[in-house]
């Protein structure tokens, strides 16, 4: 089986967190620093197809995220 190739975009978040988001929902993390998003982005691409890429955005929205939750 072939992975699926990843288009990771890096950023900060609301509170300070560095997040890491694949365009297609494939993968993601919320890492402590930057340097720890670039880390695990750089290792996840390493794993897949050569057309995975990431890139740094100036922020990465995280509403899509928890659009289908309720509070209660």
């Amino acid at each position: 089986m072939s992975l699926q190739a990843l288009h990771l975009r890096i950023g900060p978040g609301p509170h300070g967190e560095w997040i890491v988001d694949d365009e297609a929902g494939v993968c993601g993390a919320i890492c402590a620093s930057r340097d720890e998003a670039l880390r695990f982005a750089k290792a996840e691409c390493k794993a897949r197809p050569r057309s995975s890429e990431w890139r740094i955005v100036d922020k990465v929205d995280l509403t899509p995220w928890f659009a289908g939750l309720r509070r209660s």
